[in-house]
């Protein structure tokens, strides 16, 4: 009898705490309240291309509610001609509050992920305080690094500084000003032939030397921070110029085999997006189609090119032209 109790208290006991597992969210909330809006219709885009997540009514009271799915990263959030910036992760349950009428300087953010939120603000505020009536990229190579390193410094204190956030928040943060840091300094050689006028300059020998310690592998910088994704695009970008002339083929379709090869989905998926709109200017249609499905793994992607590749296809040299009607004035 003893043994029936004890065994039926460690069911209760494991039912319990199966009861209070929590399901992981993969989602983030984001409401408020704006007064005074002139429009009722509030967009949601993605920061990087602009691309309208959700498009959210907006209550005649000025409330708003939305779930966006999936959703790190940095969004822009629209309202007829005002827009702010925001970032998102999951688990993430914000409220944006503000007036419409003088709306940058009446945002308030509030909720779990204010803290980030704030800390993007004085980031953006931090680098505009960098600018000065001096261009860095007319300076020498020892001031321009130097400048840029003190910069790199200053962002990092920020992000010391800022109460509230996860230290891998604070990781992930003072690696991607490492990345913008160096993108700065694979920048310099050209901006400088440009600013200061001297189109034969070329950086010394030594000055790249911190990119050679760059892991281009790296699926979750290149998921979190566009400088380190513009540090991998132009690594294989010099591989696949080299590859263009060597094969005689064109940069486009050379970048698409440079990517091709990639074992990382989340990267070499990532750069055939940006490849993509190759196929509309490729003379080898087919090879570069080809290409593209065989290498990526992304069912959206692959419907988008297989989308372009059929319109192209139909309308390619050597093929009966299609007809034109419907038109109410032929000119």
């Amino acid at each position: 009898m003893k043994k029936s109790i004890y065994a039926l208290g460690l069911a209760v006991i494991s039912l319990a705490s199966c009861k209070t597992e929590s399901t992981p969210v993969d989602y983030a909330v984001v409401t408020g309240k704006i007064k005074n809006a002139s429009s009722t219709e509030l967009i949601i885009a993605s920061f990087s291309n602009r691309k309208a997540i959700d498009t959210v009514t907006i209550a005649t009271d000025g409330t708003f509610t939305d779930t966006i799915a999936n959703p790190k990263g940095h969004y822009a959030v629209i309202n007829d001609k005002n827009r702010t910036d925001i970032y998102l992760e999951e688990g993430f349950n914000i409220a944006l509050n503000a007036d419409a009428t003088d709306f940058n300087k009446s945002i308030v953010i509030t909720g779990n992920g204010s803290t980030e939120n704030s800390f993007f603000k004085a980031k953006k505020e931090k680098e505009a305080t960098f600018k000065s009536d001096t261009n860095p990229y007319t300076l020498d190579e020892a001031a321009f690094k130097e400048e840029m390193t003190s910069q790199k410094k200053a962002l990092n204190s920020l992000v010391d500084n800022t109460e509230g956030l996860t230290e891998a928040f604070k990781t992930t943060q003072k690696n991607d000003n490492n990345y913008s840091y160096l993108v700065n300094l694979s920048n310099y050689e050209r901006y400088h032939q440009h600013y200061a006028k001297k189109p034969e300059f070329k950086v010394s020998d030594n000055f790249l030397a911190e990119l050679d310690a760059i892991d281009i592998t790296n699926d979750k910088d290149f998921s979190n921070s566009s400088a380190y994704k513009s540090l991998v695009t132009a690594h294989y970008s010099k591989i696949a110029t080299k590859k263009a002339e060597k094969d005689s083929i064109s940069f486009d379709l050379a970048m698409l085999k440079t990517v091709a090869p990639i074992e990382s989905d989340a990267i070499r998926n990532g750069l055939l997006k940006d490849a993509i709109f190759g196929i509309t200017i490729t003379d080898k249609l087919d090879e570069y189609y080809n290409t593209f499905i065989s290498a990526s793994t992304d069912e959206e992607i692959n419907k988008t090119v297989k989308d372009y590749y059929t319109k192209l296809k139909a309308v390619e040299k050597g093929n009966p032209s299609p007809k034109f009607v419907g038109y109410e004035n032929h000119a």
